[in-house]
């Protein structure tokens, strides 16, 4: 703590090893892919989708926010899933684009991700983790540059853990840990014996009782896909992005002031999984016995 009150974070929250694994991460997402849904495509999508792509090949940074802009802008208040999705990606596309220029970057992508993450009870929860990652890849670049009263910090702290402890909750949640991950789901729905000819059109089969089989095959092999698709997704994320967010967690509740008893209200509040609550809590109350600085 200064002379005026201030305490200066000057040892960042993240290890830089730690910092370059979480930028790879969302770099590498298996979650933003540029792609439009074939559910949800319309030529204003794709030509948003265009415009990212073209952005992201020139690296302009304030063309970069501008589009960040113009998705919040013009698309939260149309599709949700479309919002998300285009919001997710500009975000992605700025911070692949930041390194030496954290600085710059982290505000915009820290303002954006959290005006996405005011919907995070809509967006899906592997969206939602992806927007929290983004705000911790850089975090500690850029809090390490910044002064914060106690007043500042606690409120700051708290709803970032507030944050980071949504998306753990809802990973945990929606992750299936029984998942088999050797049943790999076919790419194409084998058609019926009698319908052979007919790989990927069921409308072209005659008989109405084949096509109606066939129709149904093909969903019940695209619900699989996407079963396995967003289970794998969840895995990574369990792998990857959890272990960061915990020790994050961790992290700033070992900082001063000590605060016990709010850090297990926010547990209690959002966490399910009662080992991750556990170890969490024991942690901190070691570093905070040992006067160990979190931040």
């Amino acid at each position: 703590m200064g002379d005026k009150g201030k305490m200066k974070l000057n040892i960042v929250s993240i290890p830089l090893i730690e910092f370059v694994v979480l930028w790879l991460i969302c770099c590498t997402s298996a979650n933003v892919s540029l792609k439009a849904s074939p559910l949800r495509s319309s030529v204003d999508y794709e030509q948003m989708i265009k415009r990212i792509e073209a952005v992201q090949a020139s690296k302009d940074m304030n063309k970069m926010e501008e589009l960040a802009r113009e998705i919040q802008t013009k698309w939260s208040k149309v599709d949700v899933d479309q919002y998300s999705t285009l919001m997710q990606n500009i975000c992605r596309t700025m911070l692949f684009s930041s390194m030496g220029r954290e600085k710059q970057t982290f505000p915009i992508v820290e303002k954006y991700s959290l005006l996405a993450l005011q919907r995070k009870e809509e967006i899906p929860a592997a969206t939602e983790a992806n927007f929290v990652s983004y705000l911790l890849a850089q975090e500690g670049c850029y809090l390490s540059a910044k002064k914060l009263n106690n007043k500042d910090w606690t409120s700051y702290r708290v709803a970032r853990a507030s944050i980071s402890l949504h998306a753990l909750g809802r990973i945990a949640k929606k992750t299936d840990p029984n998942f088999d991950f050797s049943k790999i789901p076919l790419i194409h729905a084998i058609p019926p014996i009698g319908a052979m000819d007919n790989f990927e059109t069921p409308e072209k089969i005659a008989d109405p009782k084949l096509r109606s089989e066939y129709e149904a095959i093909i969903k019940a092999n695209d619900a699989t896909k996407a079963k396995y698709s967003e289970q794998n997704e969840f895995k990574r994320l369990n792998r990857e992005l959890v272990p960061q967010e915990e020790r994050y967690v961790i992290g700033i509740y070992s900082a001063r002031p000590y605060n016990l008893l709010e850090l297990k209200h926010l547990l209690d509040t959002y966490l399910y999984d009662s080992i991750m609550k556990e170890r969490i809590l024991e942690q901190v109350t070691k570093n905070t016995a040992k006067g160990q600085p979190g931040l």
